[in-house]
């Protein structure tokens, strides 16, 4: 019996994605794959809250660049975190001190006994530090939450995500606004999307404060995606995230 041949054509219109594109040997990422026993009509024990109308959650989170580098602070992404996993690529050009080492691997422990530093720490009080040299108290950059201690946030974000839809950004100094954001995605099987967000392009010259920019974007945060955003040397930003949906642990 014979076999027909057919010929298939691939037209860019197949491909269309979320800029800047998909990896498309990772299925989750695209949403091409359900549960095993019918997605929808499982049971869980987490549900959905949405905000009442014009009443969306408020969570402020702030970073403190007290060193005299630009760095880059990373914002959530539980899953494929800086205070798991060593990033060469946020570590600042000129200041090697700022080795970012997560401080729980076998290399950060190391570094702290000798005490010289480098490492991604969490505080006492729940802030996420960037350090220099500890022998000679380099300044640091922190990361926090206003509400709740910042490593509570960041755990959370691991099991009950949220969207927000919103954020009242306040910066100290104007070079900062020119300074992009990067919102992206990473998955366990290392699909991974990326969007930047561009604060200078909401700026509105006659606006009343220049300090203040209200941003209206709309992105997941949760296990595995996250924010990365240069901080300028010795700034201080505010990021008051509006958020209308998240999860809740619920049996009921």
């Amino acid at each position: 019996m014979g076999m027909k041949a057919y010929n298939v054509g691939f037209t860019g219109k197949n491909f269309d994605s979320f800029d800047p594109g998909l990896n498309s040997f990772d299925p989750t990422i695209a949403r091409k794959s359900n549960s095993a026993d019918g997605g929808a009509s499982s049971s869980s024990a987490y549900a959905t809250e949405d905000a009442k109308p014009g009443q969306k959650m408020q969570i402020n989170v702030t970073v403190n660049n007290a060193t005299a580098v630009k760095q880059t602070a990373e914002i959530f992404q539980w899953l494929d975190s800086i205070t798991v996993r060593y990033k060469a690529e946020l570590v600042p050009a000129g200041a090697a001190t700022y080795a970012m080492i997560p401080e729980t691997s076998h290399e950060g422990l190391l570094r702290v006994v000798a005490g010289t530093g480098g490492t991604v720490s969490w505080l006492q009080n729940g802030d996420l530090s960037y350090r220099g040299n500890d022998a000679a108290a380099a300044p640091v950059l922190t990361i926090g939450c206003s509400e709740i201690g910042y490593r509570s946030l960041f755990r959370a974000s691991g099991i009950i995500p949220f969207r927000v839809t919103y954020i009242r950004y306040t910066v100290t100094t104007s070079p900062q606004i020119s300074n992009k954001f990067r919102w992206f995605k990473k998955t366990i099987a290392g699909g991974e999307i990326a969007n930047p967000i561009n604060p200078r392009s909401y700026f509105r010259p006659n606006q009343f404060q220049d300090d203040t920019i209200d941003l209206p974007v709309t992105f997941d945060v949760n296990i595995n995606s996250g924010l990365q955003i240069p901080i300028e040397a010795n700034e201080n930003i505010i990021l008051a995230l509006f958020i209308d949906a998240w999860t809740l642990q619920d049996l009921s």
